[in-house]
């Protein structure tokens, strides 16, 4: 038995890094948003970035959160021997900290929800979203 679970961790381990997966919070956001007013959704978020019709009739509105900042910092050290010393180098250079969000709903012609999406700007290593409540207040 242990050894199928540890087969079957070996193998989904490498797909890990590819493959988004929702966060509890936003499962329980998508299904408490799903057939609310999208009055709802513009009274906690606030006016949308976008609006966009689809194809099928529906309206799709997109709140974006851009906290992203660029820092200098320490990105590595290096130590050489010159003679009979040893000199130590610190190397310095901008570091960009990604910080998106966006916040998808989609809206039918009654004015009610259909889909919620949150994502992270299509940035793997973007954090923007972990901070933000999405559940309906």
């Amino acid at each position: 038995m242990f050894r199928k679970v540890a087969l079957a961790l070996l193998l989904t381990l490498p797909l890990s890094g590819c493959i988004q997966v929702a966060s509890v919070p936003e499962l329980h956001a998508r299904s408490q948003w799903k057939g609310r007013p999208a009055a709802d959704a513009v009274r906690q978020f606030g006016t949308p970035t976008s609006m966009t019709p689809t194809d099928d009739g529906q309206v799709l509105m997109q709140w974006y959160h851009d906290t992203s900042y660029t820092d200098y910092e320490v990105v590595g050290y290096s130590s050489e021997q010159q003679g009979p010393v040893i000199v130590n180098t610190t190397h310095w250079d901008y570091v960009d900290h990604r910080n998106r969000c966006v916040i998808s709903v989609t809206v039918d012609r009654d004015k009610r929800i259909t889909a919620f999406d949150v994502d992270d700007g299509d940035t793997l290593l973007s954090n923007g979203c972990v901070a933000m409540s999405y559940s309906p207040r």
